[in-house]
């Protein structure tokens, strides 16, 4: 068959043999599409069933790398757990359990191993141990306070107290310590076998808990001493040795009345000058005979001279320490002898108990500082002639 070569340009219709290829022509080309069309979709599915292979393999692979970082996490989440989080949880609790003051957990938290969180273990147990330190402390503490004040109050009441007098003397007195209740000084009264009244104040330097253990001991040396031998420069040079190991000093002042004969006699060793009140109202004083005891001054028998005087009804003896007459107010003022004298002079009832309770009174309204010093008193007289009989004792 001839193609047609016709001229395009010039549009010269073609001829009709040139229109219609021959029917076998169209066969030969719907076979030749199909078997394309056959092999196009046999490739399409192979690149399918490829796309899917690949497909199905990415998919195993992020499952399989979220299952691996599942695992990974679980076993994470237990290695925190139990080398930090549980240990920082016990920890906390004890912590806490510290801040409100419980200390019995003892030992490192478990899994405390090495590291930070070791370091931190260690030092909340060196924590708990302290605490528990400081508690078993606070109860020790809190142990002796409860001990110690019958304690305090007992000392107090061997500094202050006087034993019943011999029979017609009237005996009163006080201790006031500056700090608290225990004081330097101490007092007494000794009934003594010939029916005479020993009665005694010392007063030991300083004052406090130091002071008054020494002032204690002294007067239990000094008590037995008058009670063993009326000699009053015995019982001082007892008092001397009993200040031997010691690196202080005491004042002393003893009386003895005698309401039998009517007389007081006395030794005083560097303390401040007992007051004497006659019953006309006037006031003598009685002076020193012999030094201090210092343990560093000897004591040879006779170091302390004895004196007598005339006791009779209506006198008055008041021992005082210089915590009265030495006592100052704000303005620095001091108390001084003659103001004691003066108290003294002025009494209405010229008895221990009212001598004691005026000059106490007196100092309180002069102001005296009651933490400078410790001040005592103590004051002995004869019993009213209608209250005293031979053998009678009167307190």
């Amino acid at each position: 068959m001839r193609r047609w070569t016709g001229c395009v340009r010039t549009g010269c219709p073609r001829p009709p043999s040139a229109r219609f290829p021959p029917e076998g022509t169209y066969a030969a080309v719907d076979a030749r599409t199909k078997k394309l069309t056959a092999l196009l979709e046999q490739r399409n599915a192979q690149a399918a069933q490829d796309a899917m292979g690949h497909m199905n393999g990415v998919m195993l692979y992020i499952l399989s790398l979220a299952v691996a970082l599942l695992v990974a996490a679980v076993v994470a989440a237990v290695v925190l757990q139990r080398r930090y989080l549980a240990p920082a949880g016990v920890l906390a609790r004890r912590l806490r359990r510290a801040a409100s003051g419980d200390a019995s957990a003892a030992g490192p938290p478990p899994g405390s191993g090495r590291g930070w969180i070791g370091r931190l273990s260690e030092e909340v147990e060196g924590v708990r141990e302290r605490l528990a330190m400081s508690q078993r402390e606070s109860r020790r503490n809190e142990e002796a306070l409860v001990q110690v004040g019958p304690v305090v109050k007992g000392l107090h009441e061997i500094l202050a107290s006087c034993e019943e007098p011999g029979p017609g003397i009237v005996v009163a007195g006080d201790v006031r310590a500056a700090e608290g209740l225990i004081a330097g000084d101490y007092l007494g009264a000794v009934s003594l076998p010939d029916g005479s009244t020993a009665v005694f104040l010392g007063d030991v330097c300083g004052h406090g808990v130091a002071a008054g253990l020494l002032a204690v001991r002294l007067k239990s040396v000094l008590t037995v001493g008058l009670r063993l031998d009326t000699d009053l420069d015995a019982s001082v040079r007892a008092v001397h040795q009993a200040l031997a190991d010691e690196d202080c000093f005491a004042t002393l002042a003893v009386a003895v009345l005698d309401p039998e004969h009517s007389t007081l006699t006395w030794v005083n060793a560097g303390h401040g000058e007992p007051f004497l009140r006659r019953a006309d109202g006037t006031v003598r004083r009685l002076g020193t005979t012999g030094p201090l005891v210092h343990p560093f001054l000897e004591a040879p028998p006779g170091n302390w001279q004895i004196r007598t005087v005339r006791f009779g009804p209506g006198d008055l003896l008041v021992l005082s320490t210089d915590g009265l007459t030495e006592g100052r107010r704000p303005d620095g003022e001091e108390f001084g002898e003659q103001r004691v004298s003066r108290v003294l002079a002025n009494l209405d009832d010229p008895t221990p108990t009212a001598a004691v309770t005026a000059l106490y009174a007196a100092a309180e309204r002069f102001d005296v500082d009651p933490g400078r010093d410790d001040i005592s008193l103590l004051a002995a007289a004869l019993a009213s002639s209608h209250n005293y009989t031979p053998g009678r004792r009167t307190v």
